[in-house]
């Protein structure tokens, strides 16, 4: 990759990188999630002993708690699939000489290793798996679950909701509920990512992806405690890819992931403090652009003229020069969470 410009395969290493964020709580799909967030059943000890700190993050295992043994076959496609992992894969001179390959299998490793426990094999973690992990999943959940101040906020079957801003019951949410919501997202998944060479075209994958994905995500909860259980598991997901994303465009640009690596080649845990993120503001006056718009349809135009480059403001920096994601928008422009590109 020249200076200043981005190349197909860098730029599919990225987009790549956020759809596999986006994936990594797919369990949380699962009616047996909710059964088990709500107090019915309790599969801790069952995936413990499987490696994994709660039994969503095992639904990619042979064997697994959920779901059933020889269902759901589709499953084995985002644990290991070759053009996913060739996306993902990082060119040598970028990283470490003796970087364990592959760095990813597929577009589940961020889902199987952010509740990896010290039982998960280790010839299977991976370096995306762990940056995952601990730069982007750890971060936003610690805000999802520290905001609330409390313990016992735990919800109960017979009387479950994802709440809207103000803490009221929007939707109700059970095991019920998430039994319509898996079945839609397996059709969007099997249909815009693991069709025949979906890989080979990632901003049309990755755009069908979210257009399919975000209406079944707003309807499910990536928290499901009060009183953060306003918290969908389309503002998790986004908010983790998002940062995902920021990070592996840092390293993307920088042509280098030795940065964030230990010397047998994985991430450095000890070091995740590193990886930072700014916001990158890009803003205008609307109020003095619209001061001289007396007529409507003048107003109108130049309403549909800012929208449109809001449109083409995403484009670019989303996924033609891919740095990270719109996090906020209003009348006088646009935030994005980018790299923090921390030197020290």
């Amino acid at each position: 990759m020249s200076k200043g410009q981005m190349d197909a395969r860098s730029r599919d290493l990225i987009l790549a990188a956020e759809i596999s964020g986006l994936l990594h709580d797919l369990g949380k799909l699962r009616p047996e999630f909710a059964s088990e967030k709500m107090g019915e059943v309790n599969y801790r000890d069952r995936a413990t002993e499987l490696g994994f700190s709660d039994a969503h993050g095992a639904i990619l295992e042979d064997p697994r708690i959920y779901p059933p043994a020889g269902q759901e076959p589709w499953l084995a496609l985002l644990k290991q699939h070759d053009g996913w992992a060739q996306a993902l894969c990082i060119p040598e001179e970028w990283s470490k000489p003796n970087t364990p390959t592959p760095q990813a299998r597929g577009l589940g490793d961020p889902l199987r290793q952010h509740h990896a426990n010290n039982k998960f094999p280790t010839d299977q973690l991976s370096l995306f798996g762990l940056l995952y992990m601990y730069g982007a999943d750890t971060r936003d959940s610690a805000l999802d679950k520290g905001s609330g101040g409390t313990l016992h906020g735990d919800q109960r079957v017979t009387h479950g909701f994802i709440a809207d801003s103000f803490g009221n019951e929007r939707e109700p949410y059970s095991p019920e509920t998430l039994g319509k919501q898996w079945p839609e997202a397996q059709q969007i998944i099997e249909a815009t990512l693991l069709k025949d060479d979906a890989e080979c075209d990632l901003p049309k994958a990755r755009q069908q992806f979210l257009d399919g994905i975000k209406d079944i995500f707003l309807y499910v909860l990536g928290e499901t405690r009060r009183p953060t259980n306003d918290v969908t598991l389309w503002h998790h997901a986004y908010s983790t890819a998002s940062l995902f994303k920021a990070a592996v465009a840092e390293c993307v640009w920088r042509r280098d992931f030795a940065c964030r690596q230990q010397d047998d080649g994985h991430f450095d845990e000890k070091r995740m403090g590193r990886v930072r993120f700014r916001l990158l503001g890009i803003r205008w006056d609307w109020a003095a652009l619209s001061s001289g718009a007396l007529q409507p349809v003048v107003l109108t135009a130049l309403a549909e003229s800012r929208q449109q480059a809001m449109k083409q403001l995403r484009q670019r920096l989303e996924v033609d020069y891919p740095i990270g994601n719109l996090v906020y928008q209003d009348d006088n422009g646009a935030v994005f969470v980018v790299g923090g590109f921390y030197q020290g």
